[in-house]
């Protein structure tokens, strides 16, 4: 089924991004750390994206087409917070003072929560990079489970608004070791539409010599790597199955090679 186009939706990802800077605030500090800092990064629901249980807390859920966190506590009901209109700081403020109502006295990391601009949202496009998110999410998910061996979690890291999972090409399942980064970014410096991307590490010198299933590239600029640029593959009638392909292809041509 092919993906909703996500046109002229730069105040909504911007909009949605700020938000899960704010929600992931949370988990880094809250969160048990996890190899390769994947503690702080947030897991995927359906609708949008959740902490998950924090220890001693509950868990907070963002829904995207809601314009909503919903706070679970685990000594209280469900709490909605709007973010709709309101600032990321606002946005903080709000998380922080409904944690300490209930008696969770919580500083949030704001190193990234600096705009005092009302958050934007359209609903229709925030339902529709729902829909899109879901289905990179089930393709990313899938072909992860596929592969053997050591893998990080699938999570998305609130910095750059991109999720992502690491593939170790030995039993040191450490960022440092030799890997295979697979991952999706609604946007990016260099990049004004989302993509699918993947790259080994440490990078062969002769990397962009190997072909690739169509129809993804190679990027070289600020950096190397594949790229599968989401208007190559939204039309297509099962646009998982191309990920998992064009995947399985890089996974194929470079896993020998860093091992």
């Amino acid at each position: 089924m092919p993906l909703p186009i996500l046109d002229h939706w730069q105040n909504t990802r911007i909009g949605l991004h700020q938000v899960s800077q704010v929600v992931s605030s949370l988990r880094r500090v809250t969160a048990e750390p996890e190899p390769n800092w994947t503690h702080i990064g947030l897991r995927y629901t359906p609708g949008g994206l959740t902490t998950e249980d924090l220890p001693h807390l509950g868990q907070v859920d963002m829904n995207f087409a809601d314009r909503s966190l919903i706070v679970r506590l685990l000594d209280s009901g469900p709490e909605e917070i709007s973010f709709q209109g309101i600032s990321p700081v606002q946005l903080a403020d709000s998380l922080e003072e409904k944690l300490n109502v209930h008696g969770h006295e919580i500083l949030l990391n704001r190193s990234k929560i600096i705009s005092t601009e009302p958050i934007n949202i359209d609903v229709k496009l925030a339902r529709d990079y729902a829909i899109t998110l879901t289905a990179v999410m089930n393709a990313l998910s899938g072909f992860r489970q596929s592969l053997p061996g050591e893998k990080s979690p699938l999570v998305v890291w609130a910095h750059g608004f991109d999720t992502g999972f690491l593939w170790f090409a030995t039993d040191r399942s450490v960022e440092e070791a030799p890997h295979l980064n697979f991952g999706f970014s609604p946007r990016s410096p260099g990049f004004d539409r989302p993509y699918v991307y993947a790259y080994p590490w440490p990078r062969p010198e002769d990397m962009t010599s190997v072909p690739l299933r169509a129809p993804a590239r190679w990027y070289t600029e600020s950096w190397k790597g594949l790229v599968l640029d989401y208007d190559q593959f939204r039309n297509e009638s099962n646009p998982a199955q191309v990920i998992q392909n064009v995947l399985t292809g890089m996974y194929e041509s470079f896993a020998p090679l860093l091992r």
